[in-house]
């Protein structure tokens, strides 16, 4: 994660602007899904408007065992976000037969659980190695390799059958080294780039990552969000921005521009207004720390903000999206970090073969 920018304290009369429209996109969010939750679905939500999904042949298991992608406002990376990706993975070059019968039972397996319990999870592993030129090093260390073993999912316990669902979400890492000193997420330091060249790929070992209640409305098309949480996954999403399968430099990953806490308790809100223009926002502890799970440590500081964005259509969310936020931190006391605000924009626009993806970010 970035660490906060430092910044002189700016006027109070801006800042309480600032979050009096953040909470007012919020409030509108939740009150506009009571008056809509009785009304039909919208044309957004209709079939012809959902992400075709193909389904593989009986013989060829390729997929994760989930076939009905769930949708939502979080990035690529985000628990939701990653049960669907995984389940609409395109087709390989080569297949090896013998190797998918081997899968084929633990599939099965994944979608007797979901049909019988509500249950979507994944299990994997990823591993990195990442190394500098000798002469680079400033230090001597100039390799680095770590794992990371992930347990995700999404436990629907209301409405079930419905596009009004309540869900636990959950996220469990365990990242270590392999055979080097330092992690990649420190090796970028050993030759004096102030940045992170193997994004989460540190040795903290066993962290919870997301532990939080999502909450679907109005067909699907409002979702609440309460519990612990990384902000990055919610805030100026781009869908190129995936540590696992795409850049692993956090400057590409996400804006650094905006002071981004770590994972941390908080609430938020998201509406998609007509299938198309979107609006989601949320307030959390602005002191969050990924091996921390104390709540609110540092007191009531937090982070804060909303974001308006638009998109040809909800299936087309990561792959062609225009958005525009604004931001604000509270003075951290503790760590001795001042407040700071501002504004973000970004856009990301694919071609019709889906193989070239151009993106912009400012702030």
């Amino acid at each position: 994660m970035l660490n906060k920018a430092n910044a002189n304290l700016p006027d109070m009369r801006k800042l309480s602007v600032t979050r009096f429209w953040i909470l007012l996109v919020l409030l509108w969010s939740v009150s506009a899904t009571a008056q809509d939750t009785a009304e039909e679905e919208r044309p957004g939500d209709t079939p012809q408007d959902q992400a075709p999904t193909k389904q593989a042949p009986a013989d060829v298991p390729h997929k994760v065992g989930y076939e009905k992608p769930e949708g939502g406002l979080g990035g690529p990376s985000s628990v939701r976000a990653q049960l669907e990706e995984d389940d609409r993975l395109p087709d390989p070059v080569r297949r090896f037969p013998r190797f998918d019968s081997v899968f084929k039972p633990w599939f099965d397996f994944k979608s007797r659980v979901n049909e019988d319990y509500g249950l979507k999870f994944g299990v994997n592993y990823t591993a990195v190695y990442q190394g500098l030129n000798a002469d680079a090093s400033l230090t001597g260390e100039d390799t680095a390799s770590t794992g990371i073993a992930r347990l995700y999912g999404s436990w629907t316990l209301l409405g079930r059958g419905t596009k009004n669902t309540g869900s636990l979400i959950f996220n469990v890492d365990h990242r270590h080294r392999i055979g080097t000193r330092i992690a990649p997420a420190g090796l970028a330091g050993q030759a004096g780039y102030i940045g992170v060249t193997g994004t989460l790929f540190n040795d903290v070992e066993l962290v919870v990552v997301d532990l939080n209640w999502q909450q679907l409305l109005n067909n699907g098309n409002t979702g609440l969000l309460a519990g612990r949480f990384d902000p990055n996954d919610y805030l100026g999403v781009l869908g190129y921005a995936n540590p696992w399968t795409t850049f692993s430099n956090v400057a590409t990953l996400l804006n650094p521009s905006v002071a981004f806490p770590d994972m941390g308790y908080g609430v938020g809100a998201g509406r998609w207004i007509n299938g198309q223009w979107y609006v989601k926002g949320s307030i959390s502890d602005a002191n969050g720390l990924l091996t921390d799970l104390d709540f609110y440590q540092g007191g009531s500081e937090f982070f804060t903000w909303g974001e308006v964005g638009w998109s040809p259509s909800k299936s087309e969310r990561y792959t062609c999206n225009i958005h525009i936020a604004v931001w604000h931190v509270d003075e951290c006391h503790e760590v001795g970090v001042d407040a700071a605000d501002g504004v973000v924009s970004g856009a990301n626009w694919t071609t019709r073969d889906d193989r070239w993806m151009g993106f912009f970010r400012a702030g």
